[in-house]
């Protein structure tokens, strides 16, 4: 099915930055976000919210995917844990939790906390093996970025297939 819509012209001046960060076409940016729940509003400038972070983990896991099969297992690690991050940011906005009192930047502590806490312990939206997810993910994202020893293979397989879970 296809609809034809009409967006202002300061819209598409908003959209088109995320859009080219993601590098994809406005009209994507605009479906993926629409497609997730979130209205595209210009008046607060809210054009790249909930969707954008789904759309960014999807890249996140597909960046993984390429990395592993191309032998870079720390690249792996790292994507696998943005895949999740990404992802739980994405369902944070969708149950209404907001950055505390005015933030601008998602933190790791913050996400893994209210994620585990709200949507899995609390709300059960989410299946409690997920609980383990992001912590893992995230200090197997440290070693391969701050530490001398490399993720092996097995390792990396792993975290890629935790973060594919996360992301059904």
């Amino acid at each position: 099915m296809r609809a034809a819509a009409s967006h202002p012209d300061d819209v598409f001046e908003q959209a088109e930055l995320p859009a080219k960060r993601l590098r994809i076409d406005r009209d994507v940016l605009f479906a993926g976000t629409i497609r997730e729940g979130v209205q595209v509003t210009w008046g607060g400038a809210v054009i790249a919210s909930s969707g954008s972070f789904m759309l960014k983990a999807r890249e996140s896991v597909a960046g993984a995917r390429i990395a592993y099969d191309g032998g870079r297992y720390n690249n792996c690690a790292n994507r696998s844990y943005y895949a999740c991050f990404q992802a739980a940011i994405h369902a944070l906005l969708l149950e209404g939790i907001r950055l505390p009192s005015g933030g601008t930047e998602w933190g790791h502590d913050f996400v893994q906390a209210q994620f585990i806490g709200q949507l899995i312990n609390r709300r059960h939206l989410y299946a409690s093996e997920l609980r383990s997810t992001l912590p893992d993910n995230y200090h197997l994202r440290i070693r391969a970025d701050y530490e001398v020893d490399a993720v092996t293979e097995v390792r990396a397989s792993r975290a890629l297939r935790r973060a594919e879970v996360f992301m059904q």
